[in-house]
């Protein structure tokens, strides 16, 4: 999703609703805490951020 938003533009942040969509079915179904689902949304969007200040891309 970070990707998509950094790559696409703002509009795509009306998708954003399905970041909560996929956490809230992974702790529905037991797979995931709810802050293991905070933590992995954090870290995706840092991860995205950081490679791609590493590999020059600009944001």
């Amino acid at each position: 999703m970070t990707v998509f938003v950094l790559l696409f533009g703002p509009r795509l942040l009306a998708l954003s609703p399905l970041v909560f969509l996929v956490g809230w079915a992974r702790w529905q179904v037991r797979a995931h805490t709810v802050l293991q689902a905070i933590a992995g949304t954090c870290l995706a969007i840092v991860v995205t951020v950081v490679t791609f200040q590493l590999f020059g891309i600009q944001l």
